[in-house]
């Protein structure tokens, strides 16, 4: 998530980068700065671009953490929370269409 000082109006993704005071981790409140968010880019050695920046709905978060959440349980004893993660993202998926 991201943090702006000023009120945003939804521009256009390479305009709101720079509008950004800070990012939050929706997951445990950590807050980071730009340099913060470049060197996690370049750990994962991906290629930043306006997307990553582009502003997003409530139920848009939500249907990427569920993604990025189901990713974690990979044993078969988990197998059932990575199943209702998947079914809470396809639901609000197909809300979003």
């Amino acid at each position: 998530l991201a943090y702006f000082a000023q009120p945003h109006q939804y521009q256009t993704a390479s305009t709101a980068q720079h509008s950004i005071s800070f990012f939050v981790d929706a997951v445990n409140g950590q807050v980071y700065s730009h340099k913060d968010i470049e060197h996690y880019f370049k750990r994962l050695n991906i290629s930043p671009t306006p997307m990553h920046y582009e502003p997003l709905n409530n139920q848009q978060i939500i249907h990427k953490l569920a993604e990025e959440l189901s990713q974690c349980f990979s044993t078969p004893h988990q197998a059932y929370k990575k199943e209702e993660l998947e079914q809470i993202a396809a639901l609000l998926a197909n809300q979003m269409r």
